[in-house]
C-alpha cells in the first residue's frame, strides 16, 4: 500500500510541474503580444512615414506653400508661359476678380489665384464669375 507521505509528494510535484508549464504558457503569450504591439508600432510608424513622405513630396510644393499673393501670382504666370500659353497679368487693384487672362487658341480663360489653406468664400467665386463676363472669357479657372 502506497504511503500517504508518497501520494503527497507526487501531487506536490505535479502542481509544480503544471504551475512551471502555466508559467511558461503565460511567459509565450506575454511574449505573443510584445511581438503584436511591436509590429502594430512598425506598422503605424510606417504609415505615419509615408504620408509624410507625401506631405513633403518635393521643394517646389513646400516653396508655393511659402508664397505670398503676389509672389504666387508671378510665379502661376511663369508656370503658364512655360507651358505655352500666351497670357496678360491683371494689375493687382481693380481686376474685378481676375488675376491672370490666357488665350488659348482663340478661347480666353480668366483665372483666379488665391493661395488659401481654408474655405473661399462665395463672395470671391461671384466676383471671378463676374469678371469672366466683364473680360469675355469662355472659361474660368479658380485655383485655389
Amino acid at each position: 500500500m502506497p504511503s500517504p507521505v508518497r501520494g503527497w509528494r507526487k501531487e506536490k510535484a505535479r502542481a509544480k510541474v503544471e504551475k512551471e508549464r502555466k508559467r511558461a504558457d503565460e511567459k509565450e503569450a506575454s511574449q505573443q503580444r510584445r511581438a503584436a504591439k511591436e509590429l502594430t508600432k512598425q506598422r503605424e510608424e510606417a504609415k505615419r512615414q509615408r504620408i509624410e513622405s507625401l506631405l513633403r513630396r518635393d521643394a517646389v510644393n513646400d516653396k508655393i506653400n511659402c508664397m505670398g499673393g503676389p509672389e504666387f501670382k508671378r510665379f502661376m504666370a511663369d508656370l503658364c508661359r512655360q507651358k505655352g500659353y500666351d497670357l496678360k497679368e491683371t494689375k493687382a487693384t481693380g481686376d474685378q476678380g481676375i488675376d491672370l487672362l490666357l488665350d488659348m487658341g482663340g478661347e480666353r480663360m480668366a483665372v483666379k489665384l488665391k493661395r488659401w489653406t481654408g474655405p473661399v468664400a462665395n463672395a470671391v467665386v461671384g466676383t471671378t464669375f463676374a469678371g469672366k463676363h466683364n473680360r469675355f472669357c469662355s472659361f474660368t479657372l479658380f485655383i485655389a
